[in-house]
């Protein structure tokens, strides 16, 4: 009989327990689930999901079919049209871009600064 190589060795220890996520194990060791033991983590969570599920329905998507018209509309005339003008200025835009750039540093300083 031939030695059995110790990669596979290795290889069956890790194979023959069950693995099990992270985030299912941390409830039953005591921390909250998914680790979000502190506000910070919490906050920088919200601030980022906001985007996603809140922002690009409401704002991008709309905004966006119009913004395709006035496109489609300013290249079939080829100029720059007035309902283009518009979609490039508009102020729903604006503020969404600001609150990213504001959400960007807010959440590195919350990661470096760990204040709450």
């Amino acid at each position: 009989m031939t030695p059995e190589p110790e990669i596979c060795r290795i290889a069956a220890r890790i194979g023959s327990g069950q693995r099990v996520p992270r985030a299912s194990r941390s409830p039953s060791k005591g921390y909250p689930f998914l680790g979000l033991t502190t506000g910070w983590m919490l906050l920088s969570l919200i601030m980022v999901l906001v985007f996603p599920f809140v922002l690009a329905p409401l704002v991008y998507i709309p905004t966006s079919r119009t913004f395709d018209a006035a496109m489609a509309d300013a290249r079939a005339k080829g100029v720059m049209t007035a309902e283009l003008r518009a979609a490039f200025a508009n102020p729903a835009l604006n503020y969404v871009r600001w609150y990213e750039a504001i959400a960007i540093v807010v959440v590195v300083t919350l990661m470096v600064l760990k204040p709450f």
